[in-house]
C-alpha cells in the first residue's frame, strides 16, 4: 500500500475485526485547523494535532473527567468526526450577554446560542413559577459539554410514578440545568445552561431539549 500524504498530516494505521473470519485494516489521518479573532475561515494550523492512542481529558489528573479530545485509534468509523475545541467571545471584546455560533464544514452546519450565566430564581415565598435570572455579561465562554443541558439533581429522586423525571440526565453527566423534580431545593439558584440549540430555547424549568 502506497500512502500519499502531500499536506503532511498525522496518520496512523489500525487493525480489527468485525468478524473472526472478516479483518481489515483502517487508515486514520488527521487534520488541525484553527480560527482566528478576525478571520472566520478556518486555516491550516502550523503545529498538527498527534494522533492520540487515549482519550485526553481536560483535567489530566481526572481521568473519568470532562474529555478535551477522544483517541483517534477507532477501527471502524463509516464517516468523518468535526471536533470543535475552543471558546466563544464577545464581538470586539465588550461584554455580553449572548452571541451566536456557527460552524460549518462542508455541508455540515451547527448553530449555538451562548448565553452568559443564568439561574432559575423564586423571588417570593408566594411565586408559583421560578423566573429566570440573567444573563449576567461575559467576554469569554468555554464551548463544552459542561456549560450544555444536563448534569445531576442531587435533591431529586428517582420515581416509578414520573419516570420523565429521574435524579440525571443520561445523555450529559457533566452538564448545567437539568432539573429531576418539581421542588424548590431542586430548582431554586439552579444554573442553566450557558449553550443551547436556538431552536429549541428553554422556556420553562422543566424544559427537556435534546
Amino acid at each position: 500500500m502506497k500512502i500519499s500524504n502531500p499536506r503532511l498530516f498525522p496518520t496512523a494505521l489500525a487493525f480489527g475485526k468485525r468478524s473472526s473470519k472478516d479483518a481489515f485494516l483502517a487508515f486514520i489521518v488527521k487534520g488541525t485547523f484553527g480560527i482566528g479573532a478576525r478571520n472566520s475561515v478556518a486555516q491550516e494550523a502550523p503545529q498538527q494535532l498527534p494522533i492520540l492512542k487515549a482519550d485526553e481529558p481536560y483535567d489530566t489528573k481526572n481521568p473519568g473527567g470532562l474529555l478535551r479530545f477522544e483517541s483517534d485509534l477507532v477501527a471502524f468509523k463509516p464517516r468523518a468526526d468535526i471536533v470543535l475545541v475552543g471558546n466563544a467571545y464577545a464581538p470586539g471584546g465588550r461584554g455580553a450577554k449572548s452571541v451566536e455560533v456557527k460552524v460549518q464544514v462542508g455541508r455540515t452546519l451547527k448553530i449555538m446560542a451562548i448565553f452568559g450565566d443564568r439561574v432559575w430564581s423564586f423571588p417570593s415565598a408566594d411565586q408559583s413559577a421560578p423566573l429566570q435570572v440573567g444573563p449576567a455579561e461575559f467576554v469569554k465562554m468555554p464551548l463544552t459539554y459542561d456549560r450544555a443541558f444536563g448534569g445531576i439533581d442531587e435533591h431529586a429522586q428517582v420515581s416509578a410514578k414520573t419516570p420523565r423525571f429521574r435524579p440525571w440526565f443520561d445523555r450529559n453527566f457533566f452538564g448545567r440545568g437539568f432539573i429531576g423534580a418539581r421542588t424548590v431545593a431542586s430548582i431554586h439558584k439552579k444554573p442553566l445552561p450557558n449553550i443551547e440549540d436556538p431552536t429549541w430555547l428553554i422556556r420553562t424549568w422543566d424544559s427537556f431539549p435534546p
